[in-house]
């Protein structure tokens, strides 16, 4: 009996030399016949159950191999090694709170094993516990000093609290580690834009377009992007891919029935910006001027309650508002169809917090891109993007996933009844000097990129006694605007940095700006209907891309067209000629005053009858069983005129 044993381990043994041969040439079908054949033979082989799972795992048969891994953990329940296997695959299964307490024994039981521990932070990641997985993150490092993973996803927590000074160094680490990381060079790139820190940026920004022109971009680079790159056909395929990504980790997408045009249409605003932020801003009035009659709307808010006044708002503009906040996309998906929704409006794309995969899982027979992310979303399960002629132009519409709906104006809604604090504050309250000419910048200092700031800086030359007012940043950021001014032939004292203000105070300070000038590809948007709003110009270059026009669209919108321009000398000398002939600006400034009351830009009722007529169309195809298609609002009667 026992030389029969014997015989059989033995020939369990060979099968699993065998199949760690095949592993190792990425056979994983032979690997796995050669498993289970060596499983016959020795039912309780400890390393046929273990490598066995690793296979099924490589072959994302996560359910099938959490039966064998589980086996070995009750053949071995204190060897550290297989908990870490199965938590590995747990977590690889999506089921994140037993993968966590699986690797928390394991770390009790091997403390010093690098991998533990950084296994265990991806799951504290992945549950949205960023304190927790950066310490282990660091403790796998204090472990295993060149364990690469590691650095890099340390880094992008530090990112991610805007501690982007140690995130450097920490990408900086990841990359002499692996050198040709796609993921590190995008976490560099925007901890440098963050910081104003411009060594080297320009070579690492034509190498990471390089690398998405290869399809290597890597998983939450879509954004980024949209600030570095003016070209539709690269920006498409970063957000493919980023979509690629996610659908890897999804089941089947769910397609609920065709909505019904006779029917109150369901409409779901989805984000997790429903707190101060330029999104509630923008939209509250939308929200709120819906009409009842036709339509239910609905909140679906994937953020935390700030307690702001605009929340508060926010929250009773929808007939229903649901806080979904740390709930997964699954769970936040299948609550979105339980509401039976007609049709689901992202409010985010790939922006911070969001959660895309819960449209890549089909929430409901409509959805919608709008307002949040200025780019397609690559998705196949994105219906529709809304935009509006300046934005819709060929090039655009060739690089979109999605079906255009085309809004009379600017796609970008506003509300119109955004309060301004009557009281102005003086310059010198301010910082500002009592004299001399004042343009300003309020886009967050991440979009200044180095080309713009040469403009920028060249035109403080040629403008005496003028400053330039910019929104306040990290230490680390102003102290590197400083020194490129000073490296330019500006005096760093030029550059004045406004302090945090409620909205009501921040649109009445930039009565005090005398020209707004725009950043470039990623221009002004929210900070430009500030701007306009109160009367503020605005200088903007006019790309190809979403990013890159959205200024262009307000200023025509709001009557001023020829403020958008498309050179950078055109730009220059327009800022110069305004700055230095006083007649030419108060004649601008008194048609934006009249322009103001009138432009659609500001209408909210206009704008929301309008997104109106393009829902009803889109429910009118869908019922019909048709595919979505293009929307003109201006070519429906519906439409206002």
């Amino acid at each position: 009996m026992q030389s029969k044993d014997r015989r059989l381990a033995s020939d369990s043994s060979a099968h699993i030399r065998d199949a760690s041969d095949f592993l190792s040439r990425g056979k994983l079908p032979a690997a796995r016949t050669a498993l289970l054949t060596a499983l016959k033979s020795d039912p309780n082989s400890l390393p046929a159950m273990q490598l066995l799972g690793i296979v099924l795992c490589e072959q994302g048969k996560h359910e099938e191999a959490l039966t064998y891994l589980q086996r070995a953990v009750a053949t071995a329940p204190t060897r550290a090694s297989v908990r870490s296997n199965l938590a590995k695959a747990l977590h690889l299964a999506g089921q994140l709170s037993p993968a966590l307490v699986e690797f928390q024994i394991a770390r009790r039981l091997a403390p010093q094993v690098a991998q533990v521990h950084l296994g265990l932070g991806n799951v504290l990641l992945d549950l949205g516990m960023d304190d927790k997985a950066l310490t282990s993150y660091l403790e796998a490092l204090r472990c295993a000093p060149d364990l690469a993973d590691a650095h890099l996803n340390a880094a992008k927590i530090l990112a991610s609290r805007d501690e982007h000074g140690a995130a450097k160094k920490a990408f900086d680490r990841f990359l002499e580690l692996e050198p040709e990381a796609a993921d590190g060079l995008f976490g560099r790139v925007a901890s440098q834009q963050a910081l104003c820190d411009w060594d080297g940026y320009e070579e690492r920004v034509a190498r990471l377009i390089q690398l998405v022109r290869q399809g290597r971009s890597p998983s939450g680079s879509a954004f980024l992007l949209t600030t570095i790159c003016d070209d539709n056909q690269v920006l498409k395929r970063a957000a493919q891919r980023e979509a690629s990504f996610l659908s890897s980790k999804l089941k089947i997408p769910f397609r609920k029935p065709t909505v019904r045009p006779e029917a109150r249409i369901h409409i779901a605003y989805v984000s997790a910006d429903f707190r101060t932020h330029a999104i509630s801003h923008l939209a509250a009035g939308l929200f709120e001027a819906h009409d009842r009659k036709r339509f239910e709307v609905i909140g679906i808010s994937l953020g935390a309650d700030d307690g702001s006044p605009i929340r508060e708002r926010v929250v009773k503009s929808f007939d229903r508002f649901e806080d979904v906040c740390g709930q997964t996309s699954d769970a936040i998906a299948s609550r979105i169809r339980d509401l039976r929704v007609d049709i689901a409006v992202d409010l985010m794309g790939y922006t911070r917090k969001a959660k895309p995969a819960i449209f890549l899982n089909r929430v409901a027979p409509i959805q919608v891109n709008f307002l949040g992310f200025p780019g397609t979303s690559g998705m196949q399960s994105m219906d529709y993007i809304v935009v509006d002629p300046y934005i819709a132009t060929d090039d655009f519409q060739k690089h979109v996933s999605e079906r255009p709906v085309i809004l009379p104006d600017s796609y970008q809604v506003n509300d119109d009844i955004r309060l301004i604090n009557p009281h102005t504050p003086s310059r010198e309250q301010e910082g500002l000097p009592s004299t001399g000419f004042v343009f300003c910048c309020f886009n967050h200092v991440r979009k200044i990129t180095p080309r713009i700031f040469d403009v920028w800086m060249r035109i403080l030359r040629n403008v005496d006694r003028s400053v330039l007012w910019l929104l306040a940043a990290a230490p680390p950021a102003v102290a590197n605007l400083q020194a490129a001014a000073e490296a330019r032939g500006v005096r760093a004292n030029r550059l004045v940095f406004a302090e945090h203000r409620e909205l009501d105070q921040h649109l009445a300070r930039i009565r005090l700006a005398d020209l707004f000038l725009d950043t470039f590809p990623y221009t002004a948007h929210t900070t430009a209907s500030d701007a306009l709003w109160v009367g503020c110009p605005i200088v903007s270059l006019v790309g190809n891309t979403f990013a890159s026009r959205v200024c262009g669209s307000l200023l025509r919108t709001v009557g001023l067209p020829e403020l958008a321009v498309f050179s950078l000398d055109a730009y220059e000398t327009l800022a110069l000629r305004l700055a230095t002939q006083p007649e030419e600006l108060i004649t601008l400034k008194a048609r934006l005053a009249e322009y103001r009351r009138t432009s659609p830009l500001f209408d909210t009722k206009r704008f929301c009858r309008n997104i109106e007529v393009a829902y009803l169309e889109m429910a009118r195809i869908a019922a019909g069983g048709k595919r979505p298609t293009e929307i003109d609002v201006r070519k429906l009667s519906r439409a206002l005129p």
